[in-house]
């Protein structure tokens, strides 16, 4: 049974008890060393402590794992100050939980501090929120900083590939495209990743929304990672490109297969571009900023080979 809260008697000890139950917080009532004298129902609950009788008498910071924090606090409200502090104290049964705590003086007018009131609020949801935004702050800077580190290299393979200034603002622009589609899709899949067959639309729409049907896209829904997506964009859209201009897209009878499917281990996607009813193709004599991005492509194994029937690209990254 919970003893009394203040010197004071009647409808004022009945009243003052019936707001500190009616708190939705946990309240507690110390005397002035520091020993529980009063737990509200809401907080036995809260604390997920059976009985008042479990905690009644107890020094008030031993309930901490970290008692020195709540004995500074302590201290700071005996010699009449408000004392606070934000900790991590779980439940009597094991419940992890964060709490944002207040430890006020009860005003006494006969002399020294007899009771200390103790306001604890739960914020365990707000702690998962903001260490949730802080997460969010740290991968979205590794993300721009790795974004900027393949635009610089995308930048670089370009320029070295590129004739003049017009076809290197050509080339690069349709790279950053493709990155910024890439992105979008990475975005409509909460930042996890993008799916196979939203990267290949983004790349592809212009042939798959033709009457023709050029292309056909095969294969399972298959999230790619984050640090992947932006890679196989790019892998597509160069195909794409070097298809339109020198294989089966650039005449009006050739076509692709796209297809992709997850290894037996569940781990590793394997994806084949395979085109078909081209002109004849054989490997470039000239290494360009195409060929060097596939070649170097961040995180995925590309094998391109130029095979009679056309252009056959495999590509395997780990999903």
């Amino acid at each position: 049974m919970n003893a009394p809260i203040h010197p004071v008697a009647g409808d004022q000890a009945a009243f003052a008890s019936v707001l500190l139950e009616c708190s939705p917080d946990c309240l507690k009532v110390l005397d002035n060393e520091g020993k529980v004298l009063f737990f509200n129902a809401n907080g036995l609950c809260a604390m997920e402590i059976d009985s008042f009788d479990q905690v009644s008498g107890a020094f008030w910071p031993t309930l901490w794992p970290e008692p020195a924090v709540a004995e500074t606090a302590l201290r700071q409200a005996l010699a009449g100050d408000l004392g606070s502090f934000k900790g991590f104290c779980p439940t009597r049964k094991g419940t992890p939980k964060w709490w944002d705590v207040m430890v006020a003086p009860v005003p006494n007018e006969y002399g020294p501090v007899e009771r200390l009131i103790v306001i604890s609020r739960d914020i365990t949801a707000q702690q998962a929120a903001d260490q949730r935004q802080a997460e969010l702050a740290a991968e979205l800077g590794h993300r721009i900083n790795n974004t900027l580190t393949v635009v610089m290299a995308m930048a670089s393979q370009t320029r070295r590939a590129a004739t003049d200034m017009n076809s290197f603002y050509t080339a690069f622009a349709a790279r950053l495209k493709a990155m910024a589609e890439a992105t979008a899709a990475i975005v409509e899949g909460q930042w996890d990743g993008a799916y196979v067959r939203a990267l290949a639309e983004t790349q592809l729409k212009t042939f798959l929304t033709s009457a023709d049907h050029r292309i056909t896209l095969d294969g399972a829904d298959v999230l790619v990672p984050t640090q992947h997506a932006q890679t196989l964009a790019l892998i597509i859209n160069e195909l794409a490109t070097n298809a339109t201009k020198y294989g089966a897209l650039s005449n009006k009878t050739g076509a692709v297969m796209l297809t992709w499917a997850l290894a037996d281990d569940g781990q590793t996607l394997r994806l084949e571009w395979r085109e078909h009813g081209g002109p004849s193709v054989s490997a470039p004599t000239r290494t360009g900023s195409g060929s060097a991005l596939l070649s170097n492509a961040a995180g995925a194994n590309v094998d391109l080979r130029f095979e009679p029937s056309g252009v056959v690209c495999v590509i395997t990254l780990d999903v």
